[in-house]
């Protein structure tokens, strides 16, 4: 990650390089808009000179003949004139239909490649606070960014064209004056330079206060958060927060504002004072005959579009290489190295590995999250057949949820060798792997979307196929009640769209499990498939699972010991230990930690009754 705090103007000016890219992705948002647009600007760019001209041949004819009766001579130029203008009118409404559908494309093309990069992630990395910042600095970019750029290209493209040919018509006359015209913007390049890059550095630091004040701003929105905000009274005190970064914001764009608008007095006075000299100067020669008068509205003319023209390309030039900041961002989030091994799909290994997941070992594993220090898991081992079922027992923090994280190779850094049929997990192509996994997590999703979806999402591959969809509801229990629901299955779920309907915890609990049922898997894990669940709905759940998992690998985590008759084996963990294995019988018998959490749980449940 590039450390922004050591740009330079050499470094901003270096950023050209990117150019390229920058091209690259122009040209495959939209070829057809990009060459139009192109073109549309080369020619609007030549517009001012040529209506130069055609007005200094206006004006001359009529001065040179205007002792004649014969009005017919100056028809042709007036008629050129006329042309030109209505030219340069109707390739302006080409150039802004073209640019308003060309920008739509290239703010699509940007965000598909955006979220093209985010699915191929792995959970560390999206996990990473300074990722997320870069994340959210490319998300800004892409819907304006790559087209503002676009913009100032074509504007110096035409300011070019029509600096050059405006500049020619000086030229012919006194090229001194011509040079001394494009001298003041040049001079205040690299203070214009250096300003935007204080503009630069200001909006890159604030990056990760816009993510807190958007969060503040959702926890103020939010439904999932407006009943504990009202109870506790924190509206206000979360509103203060939010206005003192959004004040902090302010402040930083008022001192750019003011910079911006010293920096413009300054460099618009020095160049006015030396367009007024110029001028006085013309005037002076046309006065005494030096030149005639069409020349002299000519050079007039010259004059304001040379000075104009150059002043706009140096004003590009500075916005570029500022913009050019602003995409390098968007490239070091394009380009991130993920580290975390996919499993190369080759063909040796989709012959290796063949269809369904028999065995799952765990030898000497170890394992700590990135950036901390301590081991979650600690020497973890165990293996499980087909047709067995396996729970994870133990306290918050004990490290049943990472070993599940592991086996859905969400983390890769591990110590030690997981195992799938006898073969390092590390080598198995994940598209493969994940065909042959139902997962529901703990922090299962509530997609606001409709009934058939969230169950559909299960096997996307499937997600039309209405039997496979009425098997999983009907595996998970909730065929009953979508017959309650206004739609069924095509019932919108949630109160974020129209007609939303909404569902309780244990509903929407019961829906992620439908999801996982609904994919034909050789491996099920449900996380705390209960956690939200009453008592009958929990027994009928994990009846329905041990009929799903039979001849398959089951394995699930819970806090309520009395499902644990459902598993073949338990492991119970403390600390990221493997402590106690074996049956609910077993571990009764042993009278160790399993037992005293079983034993102290009952005792719970009694005096609640």
């Amino acid at each position: 990650m590039v450390n922004v705090d050591s740009i330079s103007i050499r470094s901003i000016i270096f950023t050209f390089s990117l150019w390229p890219r920058i091209f690259n992705i122009l040209w495959k948002a939209n070829q057809f808009y990009f060459f139009c647009i192109l073109v549309l600007s080369i020619s609007r760019g030549l517009m001012p000179a040529l209506t130069l001209i055609a007005t200094q041949q206006v004006v001359n004819t009529i001065v040179l003949n205007n002792q004649t009766s014969e009005f017919n001579i100056v028809l042709v130029p007036l008629a050129v004139f006329v042309s030109l203008f209505f030219l340069n009118e109707l390739l302006m409404i080409f150039q802004m239909h073209t640019s308003t559908v060309y920008q739509t494309y290239l703010s699509n093309h940007v965000k598909v490649e955006i979220i093209k990069k985010v699915g191929k992630m792995s959970l560390p990395n999206f996990e990473n606070s300074l990722i997320q910042d870069q994340l959210q600095r490319s998300q800004q970019e892409a819907d304006f960014r790559p087209y503002e750029i676009f913009q100032q290209i074509l504007s110096i493209i035409t300011g070019a064209v029509t600096l050059v040919s405006s500049a020619g018509i000086l030229l012919t006359w006194n090229w001194k004056l011509t040079l001394l015209l494009g001298l003041v913007p040049i001079l205040f390049f690299f203070a214009y330079l250096s300003l935007g890059k204080k503009e630069f550095l200001i909006h890159y630091h604030r990056v990760p206060n816009q993510r807190k004040s958007w969060y503040l701003l959702q926890l103020q929105t939010r439904d999932s958060s407006f009943k504990e905000a009202k109870i506790y009274r924190l509206s206000n005190y979360l509103l203060k927060e939010y206005r003192n970064i959004i004040n902090q914001f302010l402040k930083e764009d008022k001192f750019l504002a003011n910079k911006r608008t010293q920096l413009s007095i300054v460099s618009q006075l020095c160049g006015n004072i030396i367009v007024g000299i110029i001028v006085f100067y013309v005037a002076y020669a046309g006065f005494y005959g030096d030149i005639n008068i069409g020349n002299l509205v000519a050079y007039f003319s010259a004059i304001t579009l040379t000075y104009t023209n150059s002043q706009t390309i140096v004003w590009d030039i500075v916005d570029i290489c500022k913009n050019n900041l602003y995409i390098q961002q968007l490239f070091f989030f394009l380009d991130l190295k993920d580290g975390h091994d996919e499993g190369a799909l080759t063909k040796d290994k989709q012959t290796v590995f063949f269809s369904e997941i028999e065995t799952i070992e765990f030898r000497n594993v170890y394992f700590k999250y990135p950036a901390t220090e301590n081991y979650v898991l600690k020497n973890v081992n165990f293996k499980l057949r087909r047709g067995e079922t396996l729970a994870l027992v133990g306290q918050n923090g004990s490290g049943k949820s990472t070993i599940i994280k592991l086996i859905c190779k969400l983390y890769n850094d591990y110590e030690g060798e997981i195992l799938i049929n006898g073969i390092s997990i590390r080598d198995i192509p994940t598209e493969l792997f994940y065909k042959e996994l139902g997962v529901v997590f703990q922090d299962f999703v509530n997609y606001e979307m409709s009934l058939w979806k969230n169950v559909g999402f299960g096997d996307i591959d499937n997600l039309n196929d209405e039997n496979r969809v009425n098997d999983a509801i009907e595996k998970s229990g909730l065929t009953a009640f979508v017959q309650t629901l206004p739609k069924q299955k095509n019932t919108q779920l949630g109160k974020y769209f129209l007609d939303g309907y909404q569902l309780s915890g244990g509903q929407w609990q019961r829906l992620a499990i439908a999801r996982a049922f609904m994919r034909d898997a050789s491996l099920y894990i449900l996380d705390e498939p209960s956690a939200a669940l009453d008592s009958v709905a929990e027994a009928n759940i994990f009846k329905k699972f041990g009929d799903l998992v039979e001849g398959r690998i089951g394995i699930f985590i819970s806090h309520r010991y009395t499902s644990m008759h459902f598993a073949d084996h338990i492991l119970v963990l403390q600390q990221g230990e493997v402590v106690e294995r074996g049956t609910h019988e077993e571990l009764l018998e042993i009278a160790g930690v399993y037992s005293r959490l079983y034993r102290l749980q009952m005792n719970n449940l009694k005096k609640a009754k």
